[in-house]
């Protein structure tokens, strides 16, 4: 709808004194070079469309400056397949925009980091590890969110029977779980974010011919296979041992090298026989179950997969960690959260580091 326009009253003013008169009103959307009075807060504005997000500004202020923020978002691990002789959990997706090189997830470049606005809440969430469970087939992890990155969620190692090893709905994830026993599919990893599980010992429909290994056909003990790492891909079983999981990324984005997003092992045996469990990969993956030892869960907030579980009969799964979000932003800035566990800042160089580590709610940037 047009406006009507007094050019007149424009020029002059309606009061008692001549005045130009400009637009007044709140809310809504202007355009360059456009001024107004606010009828809500009583004080001049102009649009500023070269702020990060285009907004009303008092004339007394110049374009927000953003904040450079570099990350780490790890998502939730998968947990190991349940039951026996299961593939261990893959990690959660991995993305970092600290460093240099391919040191993201799958061996990928660093990615940008974020340029983000003050005094603006922005999305963060910490994935939750899947679940230890004695039931047939695991559980996947959950995705972890920084504002526009997101990382998937670990896929969960397969388990003894067939049908518990269907990628889509066990072993993909943003890095694959571990195929079970009996069993050679494979899952597929998230691009850019994890690795691919290795298979279990066995192929469903062949009679045990493990055909897509190449290997022959089983005999006992059998093993489920290693879940994927952020930089590695899980080993494959063995006709006496379970694969091991792929080994998780370094990133020294707190000042600290740490190495996070093991792969877990595979679990072994069956009616009596030893085998040997699939150790889970460096960065915290868990241990499969062997031979009287029980399978375990990844490291904490390392997005690691858990061990699977060996023999028959209710065996426990190692639980996937939960993941982790990291934010390294310069030092004259602050960061605040809400309804997250977040660390309180610390002093690496002319940053400061945050580490979240539970939760889901916002996090927001500004000016010390």
């Amino acid at each position: 709808m047009s406006k009507a326009f007094d050019f007149a009253k424009c020029i002059e003013g309606s009061g008692s004194y001549d005045g130009q008169m400009i637009p007044a009103g709140s809310g809504g959307t202007g355009v360059t070079g456009e001024m107004r009075f606010n009828t809500t807060t009583g004080q001049m504005e102009y649009w500023s469309s070269t702020s990060d997000t285009p907004q009303w500004r008092t004339i007394t202020e110049g374009p927000l400056n953003t904040v450079a923020v570099h990350y780490l978002v790890i998502a939730g691990g998968g947990s190991g397949g349940g039951y026996g002789q299961a593939g261990g959990g893959g990690a959660g997706g991995y993305r970092t925009s600290w460093g240099s090189g391919n040191i993201s997830g799958a061996n990928s470049p660093v990615e940008s980091a974020l340029d983000l606005e003050p005094g603006i809440g922005y999305t963060v969430t910490v994935g939750a590890g899947g679940a230890s469970t004695t039931a047939q087939g695991g559980n996947k992890g959950q995705a972890s969110v920084l504002h526009t990155i997101t990382t998937v969620g670990g896929g969960s190692g397969g388990s003894h029977s067939c049908q518990y090893n269907d990628p889509s709905t066990y072993l993909n994830g943003g890095s694959s779980g571990g195929g079970g026993t009996y069993h050679d599919t494979q899952g597929t990893p998230t691009a850019n974010q994890g690795m691919t599980g290795g298979w279990g010992m066995g192929d469903c429909a062949n009679s045990g011919t493990a055909t897509g290994s190449g290997q022959a056909t089983y005999t006992t003990p059998y093993g489920g296979g290693g879940g994927g790492g952020a930089s590695q891909n899980g080993g494959h079983a063995t006709t006496s041992a379970g694969g091991n999981g792929g080994n998780g990324m370094a990133s020294d984005i707190t000042g600290t090298s740490v190495t996070r997003a093991g792969g877990g092992g595979g679990g072994v045996g069956s009616n009596g026989y030893q085998g040997y469990e699939g150790t889970g990969g460096a960065g915290g993956g868990g241990r499969g179950e062997g031979y009287n030892n029980g399978a375990i869960g990844g490291s904490a907030n390392t997005g690691s997969g858990g061990g699977g579980a060996g023999y028959f009969g209710g065996r426990a799964s190692g639980p996937g960690a939960d993941g982790i979000v990291i934010i390294r932003i310069p030092n004259t800035h602050s960061a605040s959260f809400v309804g997250v566990t977040a660390s309180t800042a610390s002093a690496v160089g002319s940053d400061r580091v945050y580490e979240v580590t539970g939760g889901s709610g916002t996090v927001t940037f500004s000016k010390d």
